[in-house]
């Protein structure tokens, strides 16, 4: 059912972006197969969601700057596995998270600037994990969506309800107040707001 239901989310926001920002799609590179998925994450220290490895079989992140995913570069993998090691899961950012009550393992999938959201990494296969949002600034890890799943829900029907607009020169912005009430439907516990201005 998950499966199913990401990449009908994924779709739809590939729809949105081909009819209203075709130059948006242009950069998404082919997806892998599931074996070349496995092949590539083995060396992981913990297993992803299977909503992962549907995210990167549909597509393999992009080769542009283009800013489709709340605001965010979407990665390819290699990129994803670099960053992982790097910066996300060093020794002092785990010690941090795991004295804070946070997932030991973060796998961060989109990023601008430093910020990422990131999903939580698992001590055996699952369908569905957390989505974590870790500030550019503090390093601040905060729940953001119940899964990849809840998280493409949410950006899909902002997208199809005006929440996610072009401006005149071209730019994706967006609509906060509606964002917040559009998560809030797919993420019914989270009730604090994603970002605190």
């Amino acid at each position: 059912m998950e499966r199913l239901e990401i990449i009908h989310c994924l779709e739809r926001i590939l729809n949105w972006l081909q009819q209203n920002a075709p130059s948006y799609i242009e950069g998404f590179l082919p997806g892998l197969s599931y074996e070349e998925i496995e092949e590539k994450v083995s060396n992981l220290p913990f297993k992803l969601s299977e909503e992962v490895y549907n995210l990167y079989h549909w597509r393999n992140g992009t080769n542009s700057q283009a800013m489709i995913f709340v605001y965010h570069y979407f990665w390819h993998l290699d990129m994803v596995l670099e960053i992982s090691s790097d910066c996300v899961n060093d020794p002092l950012s785990q010690e941090f998270r795991q004295q804070a009550g946070e997932p030991l393992y973060l796998f961060p999938i989109f990023e601008y600037e430093g910020e990422y959201f990131a999903v939580a990494g698992q001590t055996t296969l699952v369908e569905t994990a957390p989505v974590y949002h870790i500030d550019a600034d503090a390093g601040e890890v905060r729940l953001a969506f119940n899964s990849l799943t809840a998280m493409m829900q949410t950006i899909a029907e902002t997208y199809e309800t005006g929440g996610y607009y072009l401006t005149p020169e071209g730019q994706l912005e967006w609509d906060d107040k509606k964002f917040r009430s559009i998560r809030l439907k797919y993420n019914p516990e989270l009730i604090d707001d994603l970002y605190v201005y």
